[in-house]
């Protein structure tokens, strides 16, 4: 029973759920109903610039996995590896913890240094879940220690990001689409560049590798609603947009 809790918590809470934070408490979006975090990717940070990002989430209380019903109790988060030196983050609670079924916030800030430039952070997140599996044996309680992976933090140059934004150029078309998603991006952007298509509970959908400046993505098969597509490329630029499946 051990073993169907632990895919339960994963799946419901690894798969869709990260927080970081900072210095100043945020406050939650009680209209976030869907488990999962949002944005779906971190800015990037420039050396002597103040940086600052709060991130939405929120997480279900009752799920079912094999026909077994379950309840997350609660979720904290106990620590987070991987941060630039000199960064912090602090939750919207006192604790960093949040209930089954409702909704918290974290705010990541720092400032990055000169000598931190050009290099990514992958960052750890360390979370511990309490919750219960209503077995035919009965509820089973237990306390679950895991980590999530999901995110990173690139350090660019100042004049690498000027460089970036005053020449690269991603959009979407048509937007609402039906079956095939089109994207533009500016030539010296598809340097080992991928597009990485995600559903609302930021799951990952698809991931697509780009080759040229155009590019079409098929979404026929999607349901109907509202995704994201992040695109990356080697030099760490890093853009995420919304589009509308029909």
């Amino acid at each position: 029973m051990k073993k169907i809790f632990l895919q339960i918590a994963f799946l419901i809470t690894i798969s869709s759920f990260f927080v970081i934070g900072a210095k100043a408490q945020c406050l939650p979006d009680a209209s976030i109903k869907s488990s999962g975090v949002f944005p779906l990717a971190l800015p990037d940070a420039t050396p002597n610039v103040a940086y600052s990002q709060v991130l939405q989430f929120y997480i279900t209380k009752d799920t079912v996995f094999k026909n077994i019903n379950a309840t997350i109790d609660s979720l904290f988060i106990t620590g987070v590896k991987g941060m630039p030196a000199g960064f912090t983050y602090t939750c919207h609670n006192s604790n960093c913890g949040i209930k089954g079924g409702g909704n918290g916030c974290v705010t990541l800030s720092g400032t990055a240094t000169t000598a931190m430039k050009n290099t990514n952070y992958p960052l750890v997140v360390m979370i511990k879940i309490k919750g219960t599996a209503n077995t035919i044996l009965g509820p089973i309680s237990q306390t679950i220690i895991d980590s999530n992976s999901k995110y990173s933090i690139f350090v660019q140059s100042p004049s690498f990001v000027s460089e970036l934004n005053n020449s690269s150029t991603i959009n979407l078309y048509p937007n609402p689409s039906k079956e095939k998603l089109g994207i533009n991006v500016s030539e010296n952007s598809i340097q080992n560049a991928e597009a990485v298509l995600y559903d609302m509970n930021g799951r990952e959908v698809s991931r697509t590798a780009i080759h040229a400046a155009k590019t079409e993505l098929e979404i026929s098969a999607l349901s109907k609603g509202v995704y994201f597509v992040k695109f990356v490329n080697e030099r760490g630029f890093v853009k995420t947009m919304k589009f509308i499946k029909e």
